[in-house]
């Protein structure tokens, strides 16, 4: 949330320029093999390297998500992957992240519209860094909500209404609010060419 916008680079070679915080690109499709990668911070005495160079492995048939969380003076990557399959007729594909460093554990539910959490179970319970899924679930309509964890009650986000669509391919990730309201985060949905933001209901 402090960082200057980003330079990406991939075997010395900019691959991603001027990105921002809560932005992502779209899929880069590489071929197999190692590749170097290094992240530079933008700023007034020029190109400063935060993260890297470091040298990956990827397979193929994989998708990775690279996400640079933490503060400036502690800033890392998260690696994500997954094999790269079809999805389901009739389903989307989802998967969450906590890059939220100032945020404890929670716990996060995906309900229909309106329904009480104390009759429900949450999909999982995570801290920063963590992360749940991927998982299919049938397209429509959810309540995603965030509590602090075994709180039901102690709702910190409530995203209202989010729609899946068929064939949606998303990863959400609960980032700092750097916005308004109350909420201490917000979400950040990238998908397989875009990102977006959702924010509290209240906000």
């Amino acid at each position: 949330p402090d960082a200057p916008a980003v330079d990406v680079l991939v075997n010395g070679a900019a691959a991603l320029s001027g990105v921002d915080y809560k932005i992502g690109s779209g899929t880069i499709p590489l071929a197999e093999g190692t590749y170097t990668i290094q992240v530079d911070g933008i700023t007034p005495g020029g190109p400063a390297t935060v993260i890297g160079p470091v040298d990956l492995t990827f397979a193929a048939d994989t998708q990775y998500s690279i996400v640079a969380v933490g503060d400036v003076a502690s800033i890392e990557p998260v690696i994500l992957e997954q094999p790269v399959g079809d999805i389901a007729a009739g389903n989307a594909r989802l998967r969450v992240l906590h890059a939220a460093p100032m945020a404890p554990q929670v716990d996060v539910y995906a309900t229909a519209p309106g329904a009480d959490l104390a009759a429900n179970s949450p999909v999982g319970t995570f801290s920063f860094k963590e992360d749940l899924g991927p998982v299919q679930v049938p397209a429509g309509d959810y309540q995603v909500r965030v509590t602090l964890a075994n709180d039901p009650g102690a709702v910190v986000f409530d995203a209202g209404t989010l729609t899946l669509r068929d064939g949606d391919d998303i990863i959400a990730a609960a980032v700092e609010n750097t916005t308004t309201g109350a909420a201490p985060i917000s979400l950040v949905l990238q998908n397989l060419t875009a990102t977006s933001e959702v924010f509290d209901i209240e906000t």
